[in-house]
């Protein structure tokens, strides 16, 4: 999932992010790859801090909330939106993938909520086979997503989140209401209808509660039906609905294209990209939710001047790295996890689907880069090989 990229669109902390970066891509810490079976599976010496599943509760969709506790007396202290690194034994290797709290950092009990991807090992996990009393480890917290440091319980707030980029800001939103219940809250949330919206209810609740806290949803399915065709909103859209943006902090938290899109609406407004603060979830694609995977074809194509594309048609659903791996086709490779970029390509032409983790940049997903390591093709594709 972060398919997780903390950070704050501001030069000041320029070297806090690409520490947390380098953190969040595994460039740090002692771990050992292996390949097993044809699937890549990490092995860690020190995997975290021990917890232990006190209670799963299903939310809306394919996703669950996971509460825990630490083991062996450890405390855990965290700011409310930040995101861990949890890592779960599956079948004698550990794997590892980022997830924001879903708590705020006051409270005692302490939740993860996740939503279930496609090939998503570690998701699924969670969502259809963990259960109460389960083991699984965590890492200090990190992420830039959290509130201002000064007067934060007097200042007005804007948030626009979509699909499971509500996670972290229904995290910072607890903490502001627990303390400041008076405080002035919008929260703009895009989700493809009512059924499939998470924390729908709970939000519902404290809206009811708190007169100052305004919720308005953007279903991105027609009336908000599930088997009605989905269409995103455009960032102007969702700006538009932001009551008074500039006299606000603003958090932006979801899909890449979903962010670019409203950070260039904000600016349209008089609102500078350094004023936003951002969380990026997943990279950008043109694929919906009713992509379908099956085999493609995938043309391969060298970095010179005048090699050759090798074209290549898949056997069986894989990512693009597996595919290049059985056909010969030589793409760097270290974590094969989606963390340290290293098999980072540029998608020539086609979609593709982009599971969890995923850490590339804003930046770079607009310029067309993938990691080969978790993309999916949902049709025939060109990659062009670095």
């Amino acid at each position: 999932m972060i398919r997780e990229i903390s950070k704050i669109i501001a030069k000041p902390i320029t070297k806090a992010i690409n520490k947390r970066l380098d953190w969040v891509r595994g460039v740090v810490g002692d771990e050992t790859l292996t390949q097993l079976a044809g699937d890549e599976k990490v092995s860690v010496k020190d995997a975290g801090f021990p917890a232990r599943i006190t209670k799963i509760h299903q939310e809306s969709g394919k996703t669950v909330t996971i509460t825990f506790e630490l083991m062996e007396g450890y405390r855990f202290r965290f700011k409310s939106g930040q995101f861990v690194r949890v890592a779960v034994d599956l079948g004698g290797s550990v794997f590892r993938r980022c997830y924001s709290l879903s708590s705020p950092s006051e409270r005692s009990i302490h939740t993860l909520t996740i939503k279930q991807h496609f090939q998503g090992r570690v998701s699924t996990y969670f969502n259809e086979h963990a259960k109460v009393g389960d083991l699984f480890y965590i890492d200090e917290p990190g992420g830039e997503f959290v509130l201002p440091k000064q007067s934060a319980y007097e200042l007005r707030y804007g948030f626009i989140a979509a699909g499971s980029g509500i996670v972290p800001v229904w995290s910072l939103i607890q903490d502001l209401l627990g303390k400041s219940p008076d405080i002035d809250i919008h929260l703009v949330y895009v989700s493809p209808f009512a059924s499939h919206t998470i924390f729908k209810k709970k939000l519902d609740s404290l809206a009811k509660k708190h007169p100052n806290f305004i919720i308005s949803y953007v279903f991105t399915r027609k009336g908000g039906v599930k088997k009605s065709k989905s269409k995103r909103p455009s960032g102007s859209a969702l700006v538009d609905k932001l009551q008074d943006p500039r006299q606000r902090e603003l958090y932006v938290c979801g899909p890449s294209g979903v962010v670019s899109a409203t950070l260039e609406a904000f600016n349209a407004v008089g609102v500078k990209e350094d004023d936003v603060k951002v969380e990026l979830y997943t990279a950008n694609s043109s694929v919906t939710d009713d992509a379908e995977l099956k085999p493609r074809v995938i043309s391969f194509v060298g970095a010179g001047l005048f090699s050759r594309p090798k074209h290549v048609r898949q056997r069986k659903v894989e990512t693009i790295l597996e595919t290049a791996k059985h056909a010969g086709v030589v793409v760097d490779q270290k974590c094969t996890v989606g963390t340290c970029q290293t098999c980072k390509v540029k998608l020539v032409s086609g979609t593709v689907l982009m599971d969890e983790p995923n850490t590339l940049t804003l930046q770079d997903s607009e310029k067309g880069y993938i990691l080969a390591c978790v993309a999916y093709p949902c049709e025939s594709v060109s990659i062009k090989i670095r």
